[in-house]
């Protein structure tokens, strides 16, 4: 009984091949795109110090108050909402991955992102962060399968995505330097949100193959 579970095994297809330069290039695309939305939660501060310059929320603030504390409460709930949608969105992204494949999964939640960017530079802060960051774990949990394309280095590939979450943290400081040279924080999340509409297209046409690698 064993030996014929071993032989039907060893005769399963594996997963879809594809050659080292393509295998190197799928998982830097989807490194990429984890760097651009999986952590960003994490860069809230940076992120923060712009919408203050932006004057979000100032409309809370008394005309004599330095220190409005009614605007770093209303801050604080954005950056709350959108802690407890990433990580409410776990179980979701898990049932999508199941149902759904990790390519419809990583899009869907791609261009969600896009339309929490688009909210966040109408100023609709609290619905676009939550999207943005609601969002982000499908990236990240539905790239990890494509580790298999690198047999016996699993690891390493998983470990590397999993640094990409962390990075993540990076964007908002960018924005922050971009919003420091006058553009203005709506065009930012306005070209964020063509990014990530761009990744979405990448992942649905190139990165993502139609069932996931195991």
């Amino acid at each position: 009984m064993r030996d014929d579970e071993e032989t039907s095994a060893a005769s399963k297809p594996p997963p879809q091949q594809a050659s080292c330069g393509a295998r190197h290039l799928i998982v830097t695309l989807a490194f990429t795109t984890s760097c651009c939305l999986s952590g960003v939660v994490f860069g809230w501060p940076a992120l923060a110090v712009a919408l203050k310059r932006e004057g979000a929320y100032a409309d809370k603030c008394a005309d004599d108050d330095d220190e409005c504390k009614s605007q770093e409460v209303a801050l604080a709930r954005v950056f709350t909402i959108g802690v407890l949608c990433m990580f409410g969105a776990r179980l979701p992204v898990g049932l999508a991955l199941d149902r759904l494949g990790a390519r419809v999964t990583v899009v869907i939640t791609l261009l969600g992102a896009a339309i929490g960017a688009l909210l966040f530079a109408s100023k609709y802060y609290a619905v676009g962060f939550a999207l943005i960051t609601g969002c982000a774990n499908g990236v990240h949990v539905g790239s990890m399968h494509l580790a298999q394309l690198f047999s016996g280095r699993e690891g390493s590939v998983t470990t590397i995505f999993n640094g990409a979450h962390q990075m993540g943290s990076l964007v908002f400081l960018a924005f922050l330097g971009i919003y420091g040279s006058g553009v203005s924080l709506s065009s930012i999340f306005r070209g964020y949100a063509a990014c990530l509409a761009g990744f979405a297209l990448l992942h649905g046409c190139v990165i993502q193959p139609s069932t996931r690698y195991r």
